[in-house]
């Protein structure tokens, strides 16, 4: 391999790894940011799609960990290859082939969930923030009034003297 694909190659690697930790740490946020938003609420039906929200975010998370994990048993097998390279029978290089092509495939698989999960979980996450907002309108009191019209109507008239 020369110098410069090597270089393309790790800098590929780089990119690929950034964006696999990017997606694990906005899933770690929005887990936080939901278990902030929701402490000390009672537990009510209306939390539903947020809790389906969590459970896919814990998901994406789950299967960031195991994108990482297979592409590191790729990467070690890679270097097992390479290191037994000139000692190697063709049906050993083989097996490293098939190994190698099996890590790469469920880790393409589990990068592809992890970011579909997080999808997954932003969309029930804006679903869950439609619900309470419609049971918020639904509850509220139409006949109430507004602040803006509280003050307008608790000022008095002004009299006009014509003295």
């Amino acid at each position: 391999m020369s110098d410069e694909m090597l270089e393309v190659f790790k800098s590929h690697r780089m990119v690929q790894d950034k964006y696999a930790f990017f997606l694990l740490a906005a899933a770690a946020a929005a887990l936080a940011l939901s278990i902030q938003m929701t402490t000390g609420s009672p537990l009510t039906w209306s939390l539903v799609p947020l809790g389906l929200a969590v459970l896919s975010w814990a998901c994406s998370f789950y299967f960031g960990c195991i994108h990482l994990t297979k592409t590191q048993a790729f990467l070690r097998v890679n270097v097992i290859g390479l290191l037994t390279s000139p000692n190697r029978a063709p049906r050993d290089t083989e097996q490293i082939r098939s190994k190698m092509e099996d890590h790469a495939n469920a880790a393409g698989e589990a990068a592809d969930r992890q970011f579909r999960l997080l999808i997954l979980g932003a969309v029930l996450f804006i679903a869950w923030h439609l619900v309470e907002m419609g049971l918020r309108t639904e509850f509220a009191k139409p006949d109430a009034p507004t602040q803006q019209e509280t003050t307008i109507e608790s000022v008095p008239p002004v009299s006009q003297d014509t003295d």
